[in-house]
């Protein structure tokens, strides 16, 4: 069996959907004897405990302007550090510049053959950019594998030159937690009344598109003068946000919640009548890779309205568990809101298909053998053995 070194800048218990994509499959990988190496955050010494595998954390130093290189040179130096402890049989790195870069260096200077995450929103950007599309390249041309999240960015990746057999499509998988039974809790908790509960649930970003939801609200007050809405997540789009609600007038209407755990999440699922991220692809490259929140809405029995953009076009089965939608016009997001919740029947069906379909093809332990099945096929003959100290 090889081992390997998970080098990540992100995991849980860290929010986000690349750090479940890795915590939960590092969580099921077979044939892989790993160790991971990432950054403190709070609350994860008590994951880490639990976690199967040995979790080492670097102390995160936020010192404005270097904090993220400071991170990434420390996740290096900790690294070599392991080498120490046990030389790993390969290195596996959680993202395709911060810590990609780590395992082309330790390639460079070892050996090591490495393998490569990407999660799709990252390709356009450092893609358009000279300086860093040509780090791109080098790390994603030296990797033996690399193992990404939908089509659309097997795509990108094969349009950069890489192989196409050398890229693995592996779906995220869905907690079977998700949608909780205290949705009638999570209502009266946040005074949202019984009217119709639209949802948004990811970073307070531009590409997500809350600022869409907000701007079509107010053409559907007429059919739904109950209707409320919830967005759950943090991010730079906060200040924004905040001030298009109080420019439309829907402080009333409107609740968000920049603190969450995992069971209140849950519960937002079961409370909300319709799921709603309508994602776009922004000027820069950034792009939604996939989005995990669809499959969860789902899971918990919803159906979803998504933006026309990335990887939501396979997450979403338009006409079947949901809606597509051009996430640029707030007129047609309103148009495909009011045609669900017009008709809840229409609605309940979604909602069941897809949480049938998350239930058939989405689980993480699906996903970890297909990464395994990946690395396996990919890896070069005889690194194992010529690796071994």
């Amino acid at each position: 069996m090889p081992s390997a070194l998970l080098l990540t800048d992100k995991f849980l218990p860290e929010p986000g959907g690349s750090q479940l994509y890795l915590g939960r499959i590092y969580e099921h990988l077979r044939e892989v004897q790993a160790r991971v190496i990432t950054r403190s955050w709070p609350g994860a010494r008590a994951l880490d405990a639990g976690y199967p595998l040995p979790v080492h954390r670097v102390p995160f130093m936020d010192v404005p302007k270097v904090r993220m290189p400071l991170l990434w040179a420390t996740l290096l130096a900790r690294a070599s550090l392991g080498f120490l402890s046990g030389r790993p049989d390969e290195v596996h790195c959680g993202q395709v510049l911060e810590t990609g870069l780590a395992g082309w260096l330790l390639h460079r200077l070892t050996g090591l053959p490495y393998v490569v995450y990407t999660y799709g929103e990252e390709l356009g950007v450092y893609a358009g950019r000279p300086s860093t599309r040509r780090w791109l390249t080098r790390v994603l041309d030296a990797a033996y594998a690399v193992v990404t999240v939908s089509q659309a960015s097997q795509e990108a990746l094969v349009g950069l030159g890489v192989a196409p057999g050398k890229v693995a499509v592996v779906y995220p998988g869905v907690d079977a937690a998700a949608g909780g039974p205290e949705g009638g809790a999570m209502r009266a908790g946040y005074r949202v009344g019984a009217g119709p509960l639209l949802l948004t649930v990811g970073r307070l970003s531009e590409r997500k598109g809350q600022d869409t939801v907000l701007q079509a609200l107010p053409q559907l007050f007429t059919a739904y003068p109950d209707l409320r809405y919830v967005i759950a997540g943090r991010g730079p789009n906060e200040a924004r946000l905040r001030a298009l609600v109080r420019e439309l007038r829907l402080e009333d209407r409107v609740t968000l919640l920049t603190s969450v755990t995992e069971t209140e999440r849950e519960a937002l699922y079961a409370a909300c009548d319709l799921f709603v991220m309508p994602n776009r692809t922004l000027p820069n490259g950034d792009v939604e890779g996939f989005g995990i929140v669809f499959l969860e809405a789902n899971a918990a029995g919803k159906a979803v309205i998504g933006g026309r953009s990335g990887g939501s076009v396979e997450a979403i089965q338009d006409g079947v568990t949901g809606l597509l939608v051009d996430p640029t016009d707030p007129a047609a997001l309103a148009r495909a809101l009011h045609e669900l919740l017009s008709d809840p029947g229409r609605r309940a069906a979604m909602g069941e298909a897809g949480r049938r379909r998350v239930q058939e093809q989405f689980s993480w332990q699906g996903a970890a053998d297909a990464v395994t099945v990946h690395l396996a096929a990919c890896r070069p003959i005889g690194s194992l053995s010529s690796n071994r100290p």
